[in-house]
């Protein structure tokens, strides 16, 4: 069986630049609270799944431009 500081070094080791890549990707894009999609990366567990759900579901993803172009519309 693996050493648990062995592990968890190894998902860090992982997710440390996945969270980069989001957070660098999230930035560009223009997304509200993109701060949020690279810290819950980083979150032990569940950093995988939400990598894989931004990366699935990032054009959709309500951008800053978005939500503007929508509220002027409404008026």
């Amino acid at each position: 069986m693996a050493d648990p500081l062995s592990l968890f070094l190894g998902v860090l080791l992982v997710q440390v630049p996945l969270a980069v890549y989001v957070h660098v990707d999230a930035k560009r894009r223009g997304l509200e609270n993109a701060e949020w999609y690279d810290t819950s990366v980083l979150a032990p567990m569940i950093g995988l799944a939400v990598f894989a759900y931004y990366v699935s579901r990032r054009n959709s993803l309500a951008g800053r431009e978005t939500n503007a172009a929508a509220a002027l519309d409404r008026e």
